[in-house]
């Protein structure tokens, strides 16, 4: 309570806001508007300096039965399991040394001393880093070999229960890694980019059922498709853009996800678009839309072409308590939760002379989701969530 010239005021301090730009209307419209405000200036900037934008889209075919993706608790263990596994390969290529140049030691014939000590540093510090970050990891010994088989089968059954979202992941990390990538970012004087995940539920044929007619949903399940906003120095075209990095990155996306068992299309899942600030089709137009959506009071009005947005599960779960809506609910909140939304890398040295790299750099990274901390009673939880 306050005192002002007007007279008493009420209100509110000291709140703590979770910034879950995921499972948190009220956050993630905050966000989303900031994110917009961030994007406009760039978009400024860029034509500013007579440079130019575009707006590419990549996603996965998709369907009912897919799984959106595991949870924080599996990725970790995943990601524990991988690196064991990039460990222990080039520990076997280092022994697998070491044994040759023995066997030339005993025939008599020369070595290379120089690899031999920098092989040596490098196993030396492998393992450190193991004893420092895995003191569980087992290197030596037959109970190395009994981890090994374990963290074999446990990962690749991990591997198995991956879902959209996890692999589209891996199909940008691909498109944006590499020899090729970092050709076309010098080919093309990429000055950075910005990428964003967005995911839509067209649900499932359970939830479909009790929906009445032209509910506008497609039946496919989830959707999961990344947004990157690319610029460049020059005005170039969109035909420039497609076969001098656009393709390109699309091709190694492709490749990654065909090799979990999903695909992307070269001629339906992938686009580039020109933009500007203002048209229809960019980041910060994206955002002002989500800014919209996840405030609106209408679920249909938000709601896109062959499935709804998150915050439109959660009105349904809320509004509905069916258990369909309910679990499709959980499915979205455990596998967003510490999920990036957003990150962005500045390109090459260009940037670095762009007339707007001191106001944004393009590598505005988000914090992953934390612990929900407001709102809590009107979300359906888990069981066994407080």
């Amino acid at each position: 309570m306050s005192n002002t010239p007007d007279g008493r005021r009420a209100g509110f301090e000291g709140l703590v806001t979770c910034g879950s730009v995921w499972a948190c209307a009220v956050c993630a419209a905050k966000v989303a508007a900031k994110r917009a405000e961030e994007l406009a200036v760039v978009l400024d900037a860029v034509h500013a300096a007579g440079g130019s934008a575009f707006m590419l889209t990549m996603t996965i075919r998709h369907n009912a039965g897919d799984r959106l993706g595991l949870n924080r608790e599996e990725r970790a263990r995943r990601g524990v399991l991988d690196q064991r596994r990039r460990w222990r390969n080039r520990l076997e290529k280092l022994d697998a040394r070491r044994m040759a140049r023995e066997d030339a030691e005993a025939h008599g014939w020369d070595i290379d001393e120089h690899q031999a000590d920098a092989d040596d540093i490098e196993e030396t510090s492998i393992r450190r880093e193991i004893v420092r970050t895995d003191p569980d990891m087992v290197t030596v010994g037959a109970g190395a070999r009994v981890q090994a088989e374990s963290d074999s089968a446990e990962l690749a059954d991990l591997n198995a229960r991956r879902g959209c979202w996890d692999v589209v992941t891996d199909g940008w990390h691909a498109a944006t890694s590499g020899r090729d990538w970092a050709q076309a970012q010098i080919d093309t004087r990429l000055l950075g980019w910005v990428r964003v995940t967005e995911v839509t539920d067209g649900g499932t044929p359970a939830i479909l059922a009790a929906l009445p007619e032209g509910h506008g949903y497609s039946g496919k399940g989830w959707n999961v498709h990344v947004h990157a906003l690319l610029c460049f120095p020059t005005d170039v075209s969109t035909e420039y853009a497609e076969a001098m990095i656009g393709g390109g990155m699309h091709a190694r996306f492709m490749t990654k996800v065909r090799a979990f068992g999903f695909d992307s299309s070269a001629e339906h899942c992938w686009d580039v678009r020109k933009t500007r600030r203002g048209g229809g089709d960019n980041l910060h137009a994206y955002f002002v839309k989500q800014a919209h959506e996840v405030t609106s009071g209408h679920r249909k009005e938000g709601k896109r072409r062959g499935g709804g947005t998150p915050m439109q599960l959660l009105a349904d779960a809320v509004e509905t308590y069916r258990a369909e809506d309910v679990a499709r609910w959980w499915q979205w909140e455990s596998a967003a939760e510490d999920a990036v939304s957003w990150n962005g890398h500045a390109g090459s040295a260009a940037c670095a002379d762009s007339p707007y790299s001191a106001r944004t750099r393009l590598t505005k990274k988000w914090p992953t989701r934390p612990s929900m901390a407001t709102n809590a009673s009107r979300f359906p939880r888990r069981p066994g969530n407080a």
